[in-house]
């Protein structure tokens, strides 16, 4: 009984995927239209839909932790199950994308034929382009995974010291980020 309430309430976080699914597709609808017949479609009503790509990764995050409390996990199970999970239909997808390319070249898709672009890719390393668009997400993913695995199984507490710590980085940055801006526009002032 208490098996079947566990997973009736995630299951219930099926409805919201499905809503950030939604508000990314109608974000980049609205962003194609734009481009291509420079019409605004519904005056751009779903410009916040892009925040559906943050959803997707506050509950990916939830889920990860959720399932990872049972005990059955460790370093090497979990990161062997995310990448199996990950990167042999990725490798595909990129593969596929790369053939299309070299079959059809394009200058303004020229990145991928380029070296690094395609390892980085196929690597899922953080850079500017990747040979699938959408794989900066994969990437954040993988970045959590392995941070989750290397301090969640070490010590559970240890993933929430990594978690104030990159808060605090992030906070750190913003400030420093905020105060540079403000001595710069101070230093221009001063000369009036």
């Amino acid at each position: 009984m208490n098996i079947k309430k566990a997973s009736s309430k995630i299951d219930s976080l099926q409805a919201i995927r499905a809503f950030a699914a939604i508000a990314v597709m109608l974000f980049h609808g609205t962003q194609i239209i734009n481009e291509r017949i420079d019409y605004l479609f519904l005056d751009n009503i779903f410009i916040a839909g892009f925040s559906g790509v943050d959803v997707f990764f506050v509950l990916s995050g939830f889920i990860i932790l959720y399932t990872s409390g049972s005990g059955k996990n460790n370093i090497t199970t979990f990161l062997k199950k995310r990448f199996i999970r990950i990167y042999p239909i990725y490798w595909i997808v990129t593969a596929l994308l790369m053939a299309a390319f070299f079959v059809s070249p394009s200058a303004e898709q020229s990145y991928k034929g380029d070296l690094i672009t395609i390892l980085g890719s196929f690597a899922l390393f953080p850079q500017s382009k990747y040979i699938v668009g959408v794989a900066w997400t994969l990437t954040y993913e993988v970045i959590f995974y392995l941070v989750f695995a290397v301090t969640y199984f070490r010590r559970p507490i240890f993933l929430f010291y990594a978690f104030i710590g990159w808060i605090t980085i992030i906070f750190i940055f913003h400030i420093s980020y905020f105060i540079f801006h403000i001595s710069y526009f101070i230093f221009h002032i001063s000369y009036f």
